[in-house]
């Protein structure tokens, strides 16, 4: 279930995704991005994380959306009213903090992703 997360402008999202595009995994990042197919400005960000050395294969941690509960909404997964493991609970914080960081207009250094 996706809950809202942060309320920003229209302006402030395109500048997050901007950024996230400059990190994708074809760039040598972490991140994949889906656009809506019906050109409503909804945005699915993937957010993987490093095993190892490198990044060898996709491992999905988590994933925020941008204008899908409303425009200028980011949220994210969470479903409070049941259980979860601990690593759910991590994810969702690293989740939580790289929508931080990029809306200060950073983006978060490789170690933040970091899952050994």
């Amino acid at each position: 279930m996706q809950t809202p997360y942060k309320t920003v402008t229209l302006e402030i999202v395109e500048k997050v995704v901007a950024l996230c595009q400059k990190h994708t995994v074809s760039n040598g990042g972490m991140l994949e991005i889906y656009d809506d197919p019906g050109g409503i400005n909804r945005i699915m960000v993937i957010i993987n994380g490093i095993s190892g050395e490198r990044l060898k294969k996709l491992n999905p941690i988590g994933a925020f959306f941008c204008n899908y509960t409303a425009p200028g909404v980011i949220s994210i997964d969470e479903k409070p009213d049941h259980d979860e493991t601990e690593d759910k609970k991590i994810y969702r914080e690293i989740v939580k903090k790289t929508v931080d960081e990029l809306l200060e207009g950073k983006f978060p250094d490789s170690s933040h992703f970091q899952l050994d």
